[in-house]
C-alpha cells in the first residue's frame, strides 16, 4: 500500500473526497488530510506520504509552490493536482515539477477510482524500475569488486615491465595504497582450532578469516582482500596510521572470535600499480622468515630498508625470472641461480624462505609460459616433475629450480619460434594488402595484431632478417619494377600506387636499390638488378 495525503483549503471538499473514495481497493492508505499548504508542509514531515494530492488555489501558499518545496525536501515524493482551474499555464507549471497527474474538479467517484488505479500502476512501475536500478547498481558493485580482485591477483604476479602500457585496469583506482600480507601462525593452538572448531576443513577456516577481514576493511576504508596460496592479501587505501589500526583490529577480532593467532606484514605506501609485485614479493619473504616474526604480531615494512642481499635478489625474482624465461638463454638462468646460491650461502636460510622462493619461481614459470601461448597441459607436467623435495635443503632446492627454469625457457623459446613464424606469415599478408598506403607504419601493424613495437621488431629480425622499413621498401620496389615493365603508366603514378608520396623520393630509393633510375630501368638498363 502506498500512503496518500490530501490537501485542500475547502474542508467540505476535503472530507467528501476522504469519505467517498475506497482507498485500499485502489492500493492506497489515506495517511492525512491537510487544510492548506502550510499545514500540509508540517504534516508531510510527520507522515512522509508517497503521494500528495492537492488543490492549486489556496491562501498563504498555493499548491504549486508547496509542490516545489516538498519535491526539494523529499525527492521521491509524488504529486497529483486536483483543481477546478482548467488553465494551460497551471498544467504547464505542474508538469515542470514532474506532477504525476492533473485532474479537474468536479471528479466523480468512478473517475477518482480510475485515476487512482492509473497512479498506482505508475507507482508500481517506478518502484520496480528503482528496484531494478538498485539491483543493477549492486551487481555492478559486485562485478567491479570481482574485477578489482582478479586484476589485483594479476598485479601481484606481474613485473613492472609487464604492467607498462596498461594503465586502464580495474585495480588502478585502488592506488596509492598499503599492501598487507597476513597468514595463520603455525602453532599447536591454531591446529587445535582447525581440527576442533572447523573439523579440519582448511577452506572453511580461511573463508571465515577472509570474511572478517573483508567486512572490517569495508567498514573502515576502501580496498580489497583476497586469499592467495593460503595467505591473505589486503590492499588498504588509507593513511598508514589508519592501516596500522585496521590491521591491528582485524588481527584482534580474529583472535577474539576464532581463537586464532595470525601474523601480518604491512608495507609502506605503494603509489604505482606496477610496483605492487615487488612489494608483495618482499612481504612474502618477510612473512616467511622465522626471525622476523618471532612472536607473531604486525611487522611494518620500511621503504628504504634493504635487508640482506639475498632478500633483495629474491624480491626482484619474478620480474628477473620472466625476462630470463622469455630470453631463452639457459646460460644466463644458470648464472642467476649461481649468484643466488652464493648469496644464500652467506647467511642462514630458513625452510619458510626456501618455500617462498619455490612458490615465486613456479608462479613466474607458469605465468610466463601461459602468456607465451603454452597450454596448462604443457606446463603442469613440468612443474610436477620439479616439485620441491622435503625437507628443503638450500643447494638442492636452487639446483632443482634452475633446471625447472631452463626447461621452461626451452619450451617457451620453441613456442615463440613457432608463434613467430605464424605471426610473420600473417604480417607479410597484411603488408601485401597495405604496402601501397603512403602512411603505412609500424603502429598500424602493431594495432592490427595487438603486439608491441618490441615484439614487431623481434619478429622482423628473427623471421624476415631485416627491419620493417627495409621489408616494406623491398616490397614497394619489387612491385614498382613489375609495373614499370608490364604497364605504360607514368612513373609518378607508379610511385603513388606503390606507396611513395613523393616521386623524387621514389626515384632516389629505386636507384639506391636497383642501381638505375626508374626511367632507365623501363628502357632496359639494369633489368637484372
Amino acid at each position: 500500500m502506498y500512503k496518500i495525503m490530501l490537501v485542500d483549503d475547502e474542508m467540505d471538499v476535503l472530507m467528501s473526497i476522504a469519505r467517498t473514495v475506497e482507498w485500499e481497493k485502489c492500493g492506497f492508505t489515506l495517511c492525512g488530510c491537510a487544510a492548506g499548504a502550510l499545514e500540509a508542509m508540517e504534516m508531510a514531515a510527520a507522515v512522509l506520504p508517497d503521494v500528495v494530492m492537492t488543490d492549486i488555489c489556496m491562501p498563504y501558499m498555493d499548491g504549486l509552490e508547496m509542490i516545489e518545496r516538498l519535491s526539494q525536501m523529499y525527492p521521491a515524493m509524488q504529486f497529483v493536482v486536483l483543481s477546478g482551474y482548467d488553465e494551460f499555464a497551471y498544467a504547464q507549471k505542474a508538469l515542470k515539477f514532474h506532477v504525476m497527474d492533473y485532474l479537474l474538479k468536479p471528479l466523480s467517484a468512478e473517475g477518482m477510482r480510475e485515476a487512482l488505479h492509473k497512479i498506482n500502476q505508475r507507482l508500481n512501475a517506478d518502484t520496480a524500475r528503482r528496484r531494478d536500478i538498485e539491483s543493477l547498481k549492486e551487481q555492478a558493485r559486485k562485478d567491479k569488486a570481482l574485477l578489482e580482485r582478479t586484476d589485483l591477483m594479476e598485479l601481484l604476479l606481474e613485473s613492472a615491465n609487464e604492467y607498462a602500457g596498461m594503465p586502464d585496469r580495474p585495480a588502478a583506482n585502488l592506488f596509492p595504497a598499503h599492501l598487507a600480507l597476513m597468514e595463520e601462525e603455525r602453532t599447536g593452538e591454531n591446529e587445535a582450532v582447525l581440527q576442533n572448531d572447523f573439523k579440519g576443513q582448511q577452506d572453511l577456516l580461511r573463508f571465515s578469516l577472509q570474511k572478517i577481514a573483508q567486512e572490517l576493511l569495508e567498514a573502515e576504508t576502501e580496498g580489497q582482500c583476497l586469499c592467495h596460496r593460503g595467505r591473505f592479501v589486503l590492499l588498504l587505501r588509507c593513511a598508514q596510521d589508519t592501516a596500522v589500526a585496521l590491521m591491528t583490529k582485524i588481527m584482534d577480532t580474529i583472535r577474539m572470535y576464532l581463537h586464532l593467532s595470525v601474523k601480518a606484514a604491512l608495507s609502506y605506501q605503494v603509489t604505482r600499480p606496477e610496483d605492487l609485485s615487488g612489494v608483495y614479493q618482499r612481504a612474502l619473504l618477510l612473512i616467511g622468515s622465522e626471525a622476523t616474526f618471532a612472536g607473531g604480531s604486525l611487522f611494518l615494512m620500511e621503504e628504504n630498508s634493504r635487508g640482506g642481499d639475498a632478500e633483495m635478489l629474491a624480491g626482484n625474482l619474478p620480474g628477473e625470472m620472466a625476462l630470463l624465461l622469455r630470453s631463452g638463454d639457459e646460460g644466463r638462468i644458470h648464472a642467476y641461480f649461481a649468484q643466488l646460491a652464493q648469496l644464500f650461502g652467506q647467511s642462514r636460510v630458513s625452510s619458510a624462505l626456501l618455500f617462498a622462493l619455490c612458490s615465486m619461481v613456479q608462479s613466474a614459470v607458469f605465468t610466463t609460459a601461459m602468456r607465451a601461448g603454452l597450454s596448462a597441459e604443457d606446463v603442469l607436467p613440468l612443474l610436477e616433475q620439479h616439485r620441491p623435495i622435503y625437507p628443503l635443503e638450500t643447494d638442492a632446492t636452487l639446483k632443482m629450480l634452475c633446471r625447472l627454469a631452463q626447461e621452461a625457457a626451452r619450451l617457451i623459446l620453441q613456442r615463440n619460434r613457432a608463434g613467430g613464424k605464424e605471426m610473420a606469415a600473417r604480417i607479410r599478408a597484411y603488408i601485401d594488402q597495405h604496402y601501397h598506403k603512403t602512411d603505412l607504419s609500424t603502429n598500424d601493424v602493431c594495432d592490427a595484431f595487438h603486439i608491441s613495437q618490441t615484439q614487431l621488431s623481434l619478429i622482423f629480425k628473427r623471421e624476415m632478417g631485416k627491419s620493417f622499413l627495409q621489408f616494406v621498401l623491398d616490397k614497394r620496389i619489387a612491385r614498382a619494377k613489375e609495373l614499370l615493365l608490364g604497364t605504360d603508366e607514368k612513373i609518378y603514378r607508379i610511385a603513388l600506387e606503390t606507396g611513395f608520396e613523393d616521386p623524387g623520393y621514389f626515384s632516389y630509393c629505386f636507384k639506391q636499390r636497383c642501381g638505375v633510375t626508374p626511367k632507365n630501368f623501363r628502357q632496359g638498363a639494369g633489368q637484372n638488378a
